[in-house]
């Protein structure tokens, strides 16, 4: 009895905090192949000028009877009102190829649809990205790591991407200090659930963007000597919106001006 206890508070927790921190479930040889297509196969995000240098490739994706099946369209529009900085137009990437929506991220994504409940043919949006910053010639820690105007991973402060259901994967996290993952009731962060979180290589959390605000701190070298990477799958549902810049009905969030 005091073991079910435990299990029914625990999960009236998840239930009340929207968010649930895990471990990725695929194989070291699949998470090997996204980390490396991480490193190697992404393209460029121009986004990024303004904010910590990272690379990224999409996919639009569906399932159906546990096949995935991927769309060819390269690029995503987020609405304004969830993303002032880059929201509002066409956003264009390199395409995540189908060797790997098929193969080292089939997994994790069916994860992802049986964790959140999600219906077959429903529209996700599966993204790979990578942020990244050379050695630095300085040996000052709190440098800005590129020497830009922040260090954020992001772009962005306290915020909501604007979908339902949303996961990060943590795939690489190499000489990083910082780049916390936290969680509030609230826009303005007075009430944050749970502690800042890192999310090391192999890491996940799911989270219903739609009930709670997220937030990753800025992120610098550990040791300005060497490289900083720190590489994530992202996947959002429904997201069909994103195909026209609609916004999602479902979320009534907005985000800080």
């Amino acid at each position: 009895l005091k073991d079910r206890i435990l299990t029914l508070n625990r999960e009236k927790e998840k239930m009340q905090n929207h968010h649930e921190y895990s471990i990725a479930s695929i194989s070291k040889e699949e998470m090997d192949a996204l980390k490396t297509f991480a490193r190697y196969g992404l393209g460029e995000d121009s986004s990024s000028d303004h904010f910590l240098a990272r690379q990224k490739a999409i996919a639009f994706v569906y399932v159906e009877k546990s096949e995935i099946f991927r769309l060819d369209q390269n690029y995503f529009i987020q609405s304004a009102i969830y993303n002032d900085f880059s929201g509002g137009y066409k956003r264009f990437f390199k395409l995540i190829p189908p060797q790997i929506i098929k193969g080292a991220a089939k997994q994790e994504i069916l994860n992802f649809q049986r964790h959140h409940g999600i219906p077959d043919r429903t529209i996700m949006l599966v993204q790979i990205q990578s942020s990244f910053a050379p050695a630095a010639a300085s040996s000052v820690r709190n440098e800005i790591v590129r020497n830009r105007s922040s260090d954020s991973v992001t772009g962005q402060g306290i915020h909501t991407d604007g979908l339902s259901h949303a996961m990060l994967l943590c795939l690489e996290r190499t000489n990083v200090l910082g780049a916390e993952n936290s969680f509030f009731e609230d826009l303005n962060g007075d009430r944050m659930l749970g502690k800042p979180t890192v999310l090391e290589g192999g890491d996940l959390v799911y989270f219903c963007d739609d009930k709670i605000y997220h937030y990753v701190s800025p992120a610098q070298r550990a040791d300005n000597s060497t490289p900083m990477r720190r590489s994530m799958m992202l996947i959002h549902s429904p997201a069909y919106m994103l195909l026209t810049g609609e916004r999602n009905a479902n979320n009534s969030q907005n985000n800080l001006q």
